[in-house]
């Protein structure tokens, strides 16, 4: 066998085991991408001793207007409205659950101090 046979060779080994290894055995794209993001971004808000402020959550300023409130409020539940996720992969719904709780409290959490 000549080099350029032993390269052909080779270059269709590392081809195969790529194939392979890709295929066999792994989580779909989807499923490692959720079970990525549940693992990476979520253990803080997880953890009961860690609480997030409401205006954090929500993305507005402390200071914020009540109406910027419930527009930032709205918007983000609507993002994740069981209704757009029901055809999502289980792991999707319940990352997006998990997220429209913690919404709420966040909510909550901003009128019980504004004493709404």
């Amino acid at each position: 066998m000549s080099i350029s046979d032993w390269a052909i060779v080779l270059g269709a080994l590392v081809l195969g085991f790529v194939i392979v290894s890709t295929f066999w055995g792994k989580k779909s794209g989807t499923q490692a991408a959720v079970s990525s993001a549940v693992s990476d971004r979520e253990p803080a808000a997880r953890a009961p001793s860690v609480v997030e402020p409401w205006n954090v959550v929500l993305g507005v300023a402390a200071d914020a207007a009540s109406s910027d409130v419930l527009d930032a409020y709205t918007s983000l539940l609507q993002q994740y409205d069981p209704e757009k996720t029901s055809t999502l992969a289980p792991e999707l719904r319940e990352l997006a659950d998990h997220r429209s709780q913690r919404i709420v409290k966040a909510y909550e959490a901003f009128r019980a101090a504004r004493g709404e």
